[in-house]
């Protein structure tokens, strides 16, 4: 991965195609992003790209993952140690992180009942460790279900949604230390 950030990238996003189907230097404003994000992510890959370290001028992680670890049957606590990991990885290379919350599906009610487990966990996490969480599903969920305003497949976002969501993380940003 480090051969792939450009030299002037401070901010790394990691993720799956969520993350990685929009331009985010156009959402957040700024020129110092490298999305690293790819469709069909799982947090373990996400784990072993990152490999030992996040890439050296790296001053912040925006991280967004889940539904496809739980699409793919893998256990809560399993995606909740990668993260445990990605925590700790940051903590030691001082990095700035900010967690997403994983977004609920339009229709799937059995997986977005796991979403709501991760994304519990996911909240305890970031308390604990005093890691901003970025909850998306407070603006683009209703009921524990994705809205279809947002949605176009139930699952990935449409051009209003990163609206919202870039909102929210511009304030994380700026409010950042």
């Amino acid at each position: 991965m480090q051969k792939l950030f450009p030299e002037n990238a401070t901010i790394l996003l990691l993720g799956d195609s969520i993350l990685a189907q929009e331009n985010w230097s156009k959402w957040l404003r700024r020129l110092d992003i490298s999305n690293q994000a790819y469709g069909g992510a799982i947090t373990q890959q996400i784990r072993w790209n990152i490999g030992k370290g996040f890439p050296e001028k790296t001053k912040l992680v925006i991280l967004n993952g889940g539904i496809n670890d739980l699409f793919s049957g893998v256990p809560v606590e399993h995606i909740l140690d990668n993260y445990a990991f990605f925590i700790q990885q940051s903590k030691k290379q001082s990095i700035q992180l900010i967690i997403n919350s994983c977004i609920y599906t339009e229709n799937q009610a059995e997986i977005n009942q796991k979403v709501k487990e991760l994304n519990e966990g996911l909240l305890r996490l970031c308390n604990r460790e005093k890691i901003p969480f970025c909850d998306i599903n407070t603006k683009l969920s209703e009921n524990g279900f994705l809205l279809s305003a947002f949605s176009i497949d139930g699952v990935h976002l449409q051009k209003n949604a990163y609206q919202v969501w870039s909102e929210m993380l511009l304030e994380l940003i700026t409010s950042a230390p």
